[in-house]
């Protein structure tokens, strides 16, 4: 049934990632910089802000989207 199948899609998934205000404004600042950062550049992000990279493609995606 569709109710099994979307409780077997939610198990694959891993935890939520909760992004910090400072963390969101990071990113926001960078993004707004350059659109379109370059794998290093999302790299340090990621350092700097202490999210996975992960989080900053997905966070780059919808920011685009915006």
């Amino acid at each position: 049934t569709k109710a099994d199948e979307m409780e077997n899609a939610n198990r694959k998934r891993g935890p939520r990632t909760t992004i910090k205000e400072h963390q969101l404004e990071m990113l926001k600042l960078a993004f707004n910089q350059c659109p379109k950062p370059s794998k290093l550049m999302r790299d340090k992000l990621a350092k700097d802000t202490g999210l996975p990279m992960r989080v900053i493609q997905v966070r780059r995606l919808v920011i685009l989207e915006c």
